[in-house]
């Protein structure tokens, strides 16, 4: 199995480093706007014409609401997005992680917290248990979402923030 990440910038190395230490993936290469290197194959926009190499795409793009837009035309285009949970990261079994969600490394997510799709749970942030955290959200390093709170889609939690109602 192959992955492409869309963005090789600070977030997308984030990602390849995540799936680098899962190693889940064969092979793992990028597409960027701006960015060049060895590892950069072509334009984000030409993600399709990649299909036959590579099957899972990741959109690593730091902004919610592009990271969400850029999610819609990776599944319309009949791609999927994995979800990539770091293995130092706690999850718990009655968690339930949206499609797209990436959990880094040292984050909890507790008893019966759900993620929506797309969503970022930062180096060290904790989801307690009970909360619901919307898709394309950005849970900072850090950041604590207490038992059964709410997070809306496409919000960002600051590094360090509590999250208390």
């Amino acid at each position: 199995m192959n992955l492409l990440i869309l963005g090789a910038g600070g977030y997308g190395q984030t990602i390849y480093e995540l799936v680098q230490a899962c190693g889940t993936y064969e092979k793992v290469a990028f597409l960027d706007d701006k960015v060049n290197g060895a590892q950069v194959l072509g334009r984000c926009a030409e993600f399709e014409r990649f299909k036959d190499e590579y099957q899972h795409i990741y959109p690593a793009f730091g902004n919610n609401e592009i990271r969400m837009r850029w999610a819609q035309q990776i599944v319309a285009a009949g791609y999927t997005i994995p979800t990539l949970v770091h293995p130092t990261a706690y999850v718990s079994p009655t968690a339930r992680l949206g499609q797209g969600t990436a959990v880094l490394p040292k984050a909890i997510i507790n008893t019966h917290a759900v993620t929506g799709a797309n969503s970022l749970i930062n180096c060290g942030a904790i989801l307690d248990h009970d909360c619901i955290v919307g898709e394309g959200t950005h849970i900072g390093l850090g950041a604590i979402v207490k038992a059964n709170c709410r997070v809306q889609p496409l919000v960002k939690i600051e590094a360090a923030v509590v999250v208390q109602e």
